[in-house]
């Protein structure tokens, strides 16, 4: 058995797994697009002022105030609007990255060798299951909040294996800030409790606060985060058309979130981690692979010997499904408009879950399937296996992203109508009329793949030193060619 350098083995694979995640998704930085709720968040961060104002609005039923500061960032990093859709498409790649990593970190130090955190890193970033929170500007938070989820995992393993209370106070911090990123990230400190009572028979010598009270600390994050959010932004919220002015609790009907969840298991990831997708199993033959399913994961966690990991496996494919779904459990499964087994952005944690569930299994076939370094390193086959693994899953999932990103689409219509923007613009500039008078003269601009309610014009900057105009004047002025301007 020959042995690469440790890290430059985990190196090389890392390395192969980013770029393979990067190339799946290739349609969307070949053709990036602004999608619909894109433009709602970038204009509510459009300017500094705009931002603070916004800081607690929701966008839909994400309260987001640290996407409202780095959507700042976005707009201000692009300097041209052409830019916007390319960088919107990097800020969904850079989370999906840092997630990689921290699958590694996380199940590295869990499973106690670098093996099992390269194949997660494989296996969690080198697929389309979730393909809207990487290539969707706004699904595209949900990444983050997951990466600071894994933050918050690392936080209370850390906790498990060291002590330190200060470690579930922190553990607390990252499940406030993952609730602050997406709507999904309030189940962070439900799953470090999960992971941290599901590995309590361990620590059987301890005494009784530290085995039953704190483990509940990290609920602490999650509860004050609520506590802060919900009173500024709780009737924006049940102003959306799907809680129409209701109670949310109201809102969500637990036994239909049951049965989508059921469908979601099926229909979309274990179909989906072999790229396959718009395939939805008859309700009448659901039972039969739902009782398959469910002997696999039964014998599967019976045999692995890190059930804590796999039981936090579990509990986030089930505890996100049911959490999304009762969310939608008034809308239709299978509605043309909002055919749920397409929206992947939906699938994040749910494949999160199954990674790690997998993962949690696999020491039990140590010795069978495979042979570790006890240094910690990737045999040369190892490294062969994985790099080859990568490329299988590129080949399976690539046609799907093609799909997905909807090559078809006229992305040059809203490429124009960005590069009118930025013309108008330097036009604003050069006869020193400001944004309002200059939406005033130009009515409306559509934006392609933009909701109805977004005037183009609202991204109008005007001059950094305007003067009075009429509007009859600034339409002249803004119609008319601008010597010397791009």
């Amino acid at each position: 058995m020959r042995r690469v350098s440790s890290n430059r083995s985990v190196f090389l694979v890392a390395g192969v797994a980013f770029l393979a995640a990067l190339l799946v998704h290739l349609p969307a930085l070949y053709r990036p697009l602004l999608l619909q709720d894109d433009f709602e968040i970038l204009r509510a961060s459009w300017t500094w002022d705009a931002t603070r104002e916004n800081l607690w609005v929701p966008a839909q039923e994400h309260i987001m105030p640290p996407g409202r500061l780095t959507t700042w960032l976005v707009v201000h990093g692009a300097g041209r609007m052409t830019n916007l859709p390319l960088l919107a498409a990097l800020h969904g790649f850079g989370a999906l990255w840092a997630g990689m990593t921290l699958v590694y970190l996380f199940l590295r130090r869990e499973l106690c060798h670098s093996f099992y955190g390269v194949l997660g890193m494989v296996l969690f970033g080198v697929t389309t299951v979730y393909h809207q929170a990487v290539v969707w500007y706004a699904a595209s938070f949900g990444l983050l909040a997951l990466d600071t989820t894994l933050l918050a995992l690392l936080t209370a393993q850390s906790w498990r294996r060291r002590g330190g209370t200060w470690r579930l106070f922190a553990c607390a911090g990252w499940s406030a800030l993952a609730s602050a990123w997406f709507g999904s990230g309030i189940l962070a400190g439900p799953f470090c409790v999960l992971y941290l009572y599901a590995a309590s028979p361990e620590q059987a010598g301890v005494g009784w606060p530290r085995r039953y009270l704190s483990p509940l600390l990290p609920l602490l994050g999650t509860a004050g985060f609520l506590a802060v959010a919900l009173p500024r932004s709780v009737a924006h919220i049940a102003r959306l058309g799907h809680f129409e002015g209701r109670p949310l609790w109201e809102a969500f009907h637990l036994p239909v979130a049951l049965g989508y969840t059921a469908r979601a298991l099926v229909d979309s990831l274990a179909l989906g981690v072999f790229g396959i997708s718009g395939v939805t199993c008859p309700v009448w033959l659901l039972p039969v692979p739902l009782l398959l399913l469910g002997v696999v994961a039964v014998w599967w966690w019976r045999r692995s010997p890190f059930r804590p990991l796999a039981t936090l496996g579990l509990g986030m494919i089930l505890g996100s499904y049911l959490l999304i779904y009762s969310a939608r459990s008034e809308w239709d499964y299978d509605a043309i408009l909002f055919y749920m087994p397409n929206w992947g952005r939906y699938h994040l944690f749910a494949h999160l879950g199954l990674t790690l569930f997998v993962c949690a299994g696999l020491p039990a076939w140590r010795g069978r399937w495979f042979v570790l370094d006890e240094n910690g390193g990737l045999t040369r086959g190892q490294v062969r296996d994985f790099v080859r693994l990568a490329g299988v899953l590129f080949l399976i999932h690539f046609p799907r992203a093609n799909c997905c990103h909807a090559l078809d689409y006229d992305h040059g219509q809203q490429w124009c109508a960005l590069r009118r923007l930025e013309e108008t613009d330097a036009r604003c500039e050069f006869h020193h009329i400001d944004a309002a008078t200059a939406r005033a003269a130009l009515g409306n601009l559509d934006l392609s793949f933009s909701f109805s309610s977004v005037n183009g014009w609202d991204f109008l900057r005007g001059s950094s030193e305007p003067r009075p105009h009429t509007i009859d004047e600034a339409r002249r002025l803004l119609e008319a060619p601008v010597a010397g301007s791009n």
